[in-house]
């Protein structure tokens, strides 16, 4: 009958599976429902209703109690108190008891629709995520990988879940689970993705759960263009750890891995310490805090919490030369582990931007793994600056500067090291500490060599290098570099040619052998050599000045001398040249007296073309008002000797030349001996005359007439080239060093004459003394004359001069 549609009330139905209480398994579950939204309006013989959202999603959460169509499952009871007639007579009560009344439905439509994600919420501190549908879901069919996170609905960045654990254990509007640890860290590493509320958005397949109706609907799939945005984010409050780390020492990394992603332009290097104890206090302690570096994910991966360190080479050079730090693989109970890594907070930050949590250097953390250097050092480049003399090798790793041997070196000019033109170093050292590279200093001789060499490193272009194994060693002091690095040598990277100017270091005169030694500072190229501007001067501060063609001393109380030549070898390039002195030279040299008979009296200058070096630089000119004074000085100690002497009787004069100049002043006629033959003991000494008074190659002595007479009156000497010969003892003369001529001794070696002049004035007849007393004629003449020769026949006296000659006699 018709019933009254005001008198219904829903609350008084109770929905069921079965229509009464079967006493046995399955559970016997009634549904009462709560309310309810009537759409009937008039009084009728039928009410329609809808059910309250929560008594839908309630009864969908028991997967078999009105899921059949045919209604077998779904059973409805209910009190008087549900509806009136129109008489208010209460409708008959569905008791639900055996022998009353069934109300089975006649017909169930089954739930067709998909259950709608409706929101969802995400803690990204603990991992939490709930998703709210709009209807019963069965947690069963849960599968999280249906799920993507997207930072906006055009995708920018998204992830889909790869799994998670579910928190919800049983039918509801409400999924909660948690994200797994690779979901949570690979969210984190999309730094654009679920960093806040704004950039956090869900999408999700119809694999992502089911609903509980009997076809198990699927749920409504949300592309990315229509992502849901998050109802409510939690941010990630929780700082990141350092779980591990390595250090390689061969290929200078520190691997270290943290326990979520870490945003790799956050790193400070210099936060970051090794040390070699857990606690930096203890007093063995070393450690080395980095300078700088760069740093990247491990390759392969993709979680960002793996980061990888490039040590530079200045910390590596510091790490790999303390030997209390990083040397120690397997620990054991003399050595134990020597790694350990500390920083501060901020060092790291996670892709919150939460700080890394600190590691004090109290409490450091033990290194996890330490991979030993077990690589050759390879040269990467060379470098040869002629300037400085040095070859500068770097490396690739960290080389033991004390295993140094620079007899490994091998400098080419092309690149074919068996044919070309070679030199190899002898010696040479370092001042370079440990590290990646060496400055070899070059030995004085090597440079000297190599500049010599003049097809040799005089550019870029013949400038090559072969470097052998036992060269250099690494930091332990075990391996060579890679052995025959270079085949076919290697050519220079950088070359600076030699631009200094030579200079004089030192000089030598040698006084004895007419020598002058001039030591420079580097190969100079003999050819260039201008001996006549070489100046020898008395003392080191003369005022001077260069006219054009020579230096003109203003200075009177200087002694010096230019020299005109000298003989060298011209062909023979060294930083050492000896001038043999011209005769020339030597010679005047000694005749200033007072230059070049000390050190204290030799000083050399010349102007800056005087000579140049391998590489047309021209030498340090040495001014006459700064002059260098000898290192050396050897004087002359070689006796003088004769070298010839000439006899003119008809001058009376006799010429003496010697080896070299003579002190005039020291000449002694009297030891002058004129004897007939290299070993007579018939002969003549001089008594006086009168010798050069200047210092010279040559003496000129002029007899006394007393001498000449004596010497006419022997006979057997001075008459002819064949009768003629000196001797004299070594107090004849001294040289300018007062060495004492190497005598001629009369009974051995007499020196015969050269040119001999004999006697060709007639004798005069000076005076005459007539003694009628005792009838004696005495007669006078100009030099002596020889008595038997007297004819008295040729004498005539006269009475007076003009006589005729009836008045002689």
């Amino acid at each position: 009958e018709t019933v009254n549609v005001s008198s219904f009330d829903p609350t008084q139905l109770t929905l069921k599976r079965f229509s009464f209480d079967p006493g046995a398994p399955p559970p016997y579950i009634l549904y009462n429902l709560t309310g309810g939204y009537v759409i009937t309006k008039t009084d009728n013989t039928t009410i329609t209703f809808i059910l309250t959202y929560e008594d839908v999603n309630l009864l969908r959460t028991d997967p078999n109690t009105c899921v059949g169509a045919d209604g077998t499952d779904c059973f409805l009871q209910f009190t008087e108190l549900l509806v009136s007639d129109m008489a208010e007579l209460p409708v008959e009560p569905v008791r639900g008891l055996p022998g009353t009344l069934v109300g089975k439905a006649s017909q169930n439509i089954l739930d067709d629709v998909p259950p709608m994600l409706l929101n969802f919420t995400l803690d990204m501190n603990t991992g939490e995520v709930v998703l709210t549908f709009n209807e019963t879901v069965d947690y069963q069919t849960f599968d999280s990988t249906g799920i993507t996170f997207t930072s906006t609905q055009t995708g920018n960045q998204t992830y889909t879940l790869t799994g998670g654990t579910l928190i919800t254990d049983t039918h509801s509007r409400f999924i909660e689970f948690n994200l797994s640890h690779s979901d949570i860290i690979g969210i984190k590493a999309l730094e654009m993705l679920a960093t806040s509320s704004s950039d956090t958005y869900i999408s999700i397949t119809e694999a992502v759960i089911m609903d509980t109706s009997r076809g198990r609907n699927p749920a409504q799939p949300i592309p990315i263009n229509e992502s849901i945005p998050v109802l409510r984010y939690t941010r990630d409050v929780v700082q990141p750890n350092l779980l591990s780390f390595r250090l390689n020492l061969e290929d200078d990394l520190l691997l270290l891995t943290f326990d979520e992603p870490i945003v790799l332009n956050s790193t400070i290097f210099t936060d970051v310490t090794l040390q070699s104890n857990a606690n930096i206090s203890e007093a063995t302690a070393t450690s080395v805090t980095l300078s700088g570096g760069s740093v990247e994910y491990m390759p392969g991966t993709v979680s960002k919490s793996q980061l990888v360190i490039t040590i530079t080479r200045h910390d590596m050079r510091l790490i790999k030369t303390d030997d209390n730090l990083a040397e120690v693989r397997v620990a054991n109970s003399f050595n134990p582990i020597d790694t350990f890594i500390s920083f501060p907070e901020d060092t790291f930050v996670d892709t919150a931007y939460n700080p890394v949590e600190v590691l004090g250097n109290e409490t450091a953390l033990m290194i996890e793994e330490l991979l030993i250097d077990r690589v050759n050092q390879q040269v990467e480049v060379i470098d040869i600056n002629l300037n400085a003399g040095t070859i500068t090798i770097f490396f690739d790793d960290v080389v033991n500067q004390n295993s140094l041997i620079p007899a490994e070196i091998t400098l080419h000019n092309q690149s074919d090291p068996d044919s070309s033109n070679s030199y190899t170093l002898t010696g040479g050292s370092t001042s370079s500490i440990d590290g990646y590279y060496t400055v070899l200093d070059l030995t004085e001789t090597d440079l000297n060599n190599i500049k010599r060499n003049e097809g040799l490193l005089t550019s870029e272009n013949d400038s090559f290098v072969t470097i052998f194994e036992f060269f250099i060693r690494d930091d332990n002091n075990e391996l060579g570099i890679e052995p025959y690095i270079f085949d076919p040598a290697e050519q220079v990277r950088n070359f600076t040619a030699d631009t200094n100017r030579p200079s004089l270091r030192s000089f030598t005169l040698d006084m004895n052998e007419g020598l002058l030694h001039l030591t420079f500072n580097e190969t100079v190229r003999t050819n260039t050599l201008r001996t006549s501007e070489i100046t020898l001067q008395s003392q080191s501060n003369a005022t001077s000045y260069w006219d054009g063609n020579m230096t003109v001393y203003t200075d009177p109380e200087v002694l010096y001398y230019t020299l005109t030549g000298g003989d060298y070898n011209d062909s023979y390039n060294h930083n050492l040249l000896t001038i043999g002195l011209s005769k020339t030279d030597l010679d005047a040299i000694k005749k200033i007296y007072g230059l070049a008979i000390s050190s204290d009296t030799t000083f050399i200058t010349w102007p800056n073309d005087t000579i140049f070096d391998m590489n047309g630089n021209e030498i340090v000119e040495i001014l006459s008002e700064d002059a260098k004074m000898t290192d050396q000085f050897i004087p002359d100690s070689t006796e003088p000797e004769i070298v010839l002497w000439d006899l003119d009787m008809n001058k009376g004069m006799i010429l003496v030349s010697f080896t070299e100049t003579v002190n005039a002043s020291s000449f002694d006629v009297t030891q002058v001996h004129i004897q007939s033959n290299a070993t007579s003991n018939v002969g003549f000494n001089l008594l006086g005359g009168m010798a050069t008074l200047e210092d010279g190659l040559v003496i000129s002595v002029n007899i006394t007439k007393d001498d000449l007479d004596e010497i006419k009156r022997i006979e057997e000497i001075a008459t002819s080239l064949e009768d003629t010969y000196l001797s004299f003892s070594s107090l004849l003369v001294r040289d300018m060093n007062e060495n004492p001529i190497v005598p001629r001794d009369a009974n051995r070696n007499a020196v015969p004459v050269r040119f001999f002049i004999p006697d060709e004035t007639p004798p005069q007849l000076i005076s005459y003394d007539l003694d009628m007393n005792l009838g004696t004629l005495h007669l006078t003449f100009s030099e002596t004359v020889n008595a038997p020769s007297l004819e008295l026949q040729g004498i005539t006296l006269l009475n007076m001069p003009g006589a005729n000659f009836t008045d002689e006699y």
